[in-house]
């Protein structure tokens, strides 16, 4: 009679997993890092991604702005208020940036 349950309760494995959709187990959906443009700053002035995850600059101030890596690689264009720029980030290390526009505006983005 043990054995019947046991042997039970393993039948009823394929029936459990049918019902669990595809992709979902184990699957992690990580939201872009998000970077406010505002006051003539970048808020946070530092953010840090893992390898193939985004970062956002959303302009939020009435100036133009842009996020510009100072060593070329990646450039948002300019960002009118209320205008995103996203960048995708496949290469690990440290990027510093800087608005072209206010070239005295800065930021870094760490990839892990």
């Amino acid at each position: 009679m043990r054995r019947r349950r046991f042997l039970g309760y393993f039948s009823a494995l394929p029936l459990i997993s049918s019902l669990i959709p595809s992709g979902t187990i184990g699957a992690s959906h990580v939201p872009p890092q998000e970077v406010a443009i505002k006051g003539f700053k970048f808020a946070p002035e530092s953010v840090e991604v893992t390898m193939g995850h985004d970062v956002i600059w959303t302009n939020q101030g009435g100036a133009r702005h842009s996020a510009t890596a100072d060593a070329g690689g990646f450039d948002t264009d300019i960002l009118k208020r209320g205008e995103s720029g996203q960048i995708k980030f496949t290469e690990r290390g440290t990027f510093g940036y800087h608005c072209k526009v206010h070239p005295n505006m800065k930021g870094t983005v760490v990839v892990t």
